[in-house]
């Protein structure tokens, strides 16, 4: 019997592998757009032109075309450029200072610094070069080229973009984009420490660019992997640094909710009007940010309720962790959250399959700060869904109190403009807190 069954769970493993890698459906909203900015200030004023490459009604590869460059001519320009870089490089890759991996305790990589100081030659001498930073975005340096071959795209002309980038595990790759003929490949190489301590030269891959076009900010951004709910599949190249005060508002308080399992930032209410806002769903990341650690049930002694199917949070740490984040009454929050008097809990669901609707990666980008008369400040967000080809998604501007000792309080949330394509869903992970509507 327990062989029968081991079987049964390999083959349903390798049913679901194939269905994952295979999926007919990564083409959902993969309709290519370029958007254009048409000079008004007005969030409305941005419109949809369709762009030159449209994948839709191509049938997208389960397997992404990928084969090793053959062409003696074009892999003998690609050796040269990538011998160039060793001979700029070599000393400093070779002699770079290194520290243990954060994720992988037996395994070393080079610090930030020593990337940095590869990255600055690298730019230094004209390369256009992935800036890379342990707090901010990447970016491009010398990112001249992007816009012209944006421009080159959208008037269907041919051109070649050369993007250079270092990585914390001691690689460097050349990553030379082609357009010719309507379509788009992504040739790359990647130079390493060898056995002799001698740079060298790896394999050189060809591979076919699905889709690619330009953001209103300038930034460009491609897909190789096809679209699929178990990856993001497009990746974008900032033509500019982002500006970092507004980027640590940010981290600090947009990032750490951010818009996956849970609505606050979905959602309109103001501290006179909650909404639909779902106190529940915020338990765990107002916790993170009071105590810079996750919150592990396995460190409590929760109580589950199997009815709910979800764990009873003692009031004193629930309340001691919300109401500190919000201007709300202890009365008007157990009356909103499903308070269970009788074991003085609130309940309170882990995330996972049965309570989530997957939603591609959103990436919030504050715009703007504005200090109000009252002594709050109020942030203006867009979020940007690349999946989507949103930019934004949609805009959202968030009210905080700053209070002593740094604390702060979320005093509203209101969402300013939307872009037309499907939004995010927000509905509470517990089905007893969910309305007909958001079901």
């Amino acid at each position: 019997m327990k062989k029968l069954c081991l079987i049964i769970c390999l083959i349903l493993f390798l049913v679901t592998l194939v269905s994952c890698v295979s999926s007919p459906n990564g083409t959902k909203d993969s309709e290519t757009m370029i958007y254009e900015e048409t000079g008004s200030p007005d969030k409305g004023s941005v419109t949809m032109k369709d762009s030159i490459h449209d994948i839709q009604s191509e049938t997208v590869p389960s397997v992404i075309d990928q084969s090793v460059v053959t062409d003696p001519t074009e892999l003998r320009i690609i050796h040269n450029k990538c011998s160039d870089i060793i001979a700029l490089c070599q000393d400093l890759l070779i002699n770079a200072e290194t520290e243990t991996s954060e994720y992988f305790p037996y395994e070393t990589t080079l610090t930030q610094r020593a990337v940095d100081q590869i990255e600055s030659r690298l730019a230094d001498a004209g390369y256009p070069v992935i800036n890379t930073d342990d707090d901010y975005p990447r970016y491009l340096d010398n990112s001249e080229g992007i816009s012209r071959f944006g421009e080159s795209i959208s008037n269907n002309i041919e051109d070649e973009l050369e993007i250079i980038s270092v990585s914390r595990w001691g690689q460097i790759t050349y990553c030379l984009f082609q357009y010719c003929d309507g379509e788009m490949a992504c040739i790359h190489t990647t130079i390493s420490v060898g056995e002799n301590n001698q740079l060298e030269i790896n394999k050189t891959i060809i591979e076919r660019v699905l889709d690619w076009g330009m953001t209103p900010k300038g930034d460009f951004y491609y897909q190789i992997l096809p679209l699929n709910s178990h990856w993001d599949a497009y990746i974008l190249i900032r033509e500019k640094p982002v500006n970092n005060a507004l980027h640590d508002l940010a981290v600090k308080y947009v990032y750490p909710i951010g818009y996956s399992s849970n609505n606050m930032f979905l959602t309109n209410w103001s501290d006179s009007d909650f909404g639909r806002l779902c106190f529940n769903d915020l338990f765990e990341y107002l916790y993170r940010q009071q105590n810079g650690d996750y919150l592990y049930p396995d460190d409590f002694d929760f109580r589950f309720n199997s009815d709910m199917c979800c764990y009873m949070i003692p009031s004193a740490l629930f309340e001691e962790t919300i109401t500190p984040f919000f201007d709300v009454s202890i009365d008007e929050l157990r009356e909103r959250t499903l308070y269970d008097a009788t074991g003085d809990s609130y309940p309170w669901q882990v995330v996972g399959p049965s309570n989530i609707v997957y939603y591609p990666t959103m990436t919030p980008e504050v715009v703007d700060y504005r200090e109000n008369d009252d002594g709050t400040f109020t942030l203006t967000v867009d979020v940007m869904c690349f999946d989507r080809k949103a930019y934004p998604l949609f805009t959202h501007e968030v009210t905080i109190r700053p209070c002593e000792n740094g604390e702060f309080q979320y005093l509203s949330n209101n969402i300013i403009y939307q872009c037309g394509r499907e939004m995010p869903p927000s509905f509470p992970r517990l089905k007893a807190q969910r309305s007909g509507d958001n079901e």
